[in-house]
């Protein structure tokens, strides 16, 4: 059994609040490098940011990857430059 399901089954006073377990906040594998922002049509329209990172040839297009919280989808992989782009609203 998992310790924090130990951890509240143990508490049996009425009066106690148990504290619940760690919120997961997500893996950073690596930090990469923003090597370009490029304007997608109007400046409403957003940007297509590519990024230079050791992972980018293990990416696939339409993966979804976190940038600073935000979950984006791989538009585009050039694997021998080693970078990744994605497009933003």
């Amino acid at each position: 059994m998992p310790p924090c399901v130990q951890r509240l089954r143990a508490s049996t006073s009425p009066f106690h609040t148990p504290t619940p377990p760690p919120v997961f906040t997500g893996i950073i594998e690596e930090v990469g490098t923003v090597t370009a922002v490029e304007p997608l049509g109007s400046e409403q329209a957003g940007k297509r940011l590519t990024i230079e990172a050791e992972m980018a040839p293990t990416l696939d297009i339409d993966q979804s990857v976190s940038i600073n919280g935000a979950c984006q989808t791989v538009v585009a992989v050039t694997p021998d430059a080693s970078t990744f782009a994605v497009d933003t609203i």
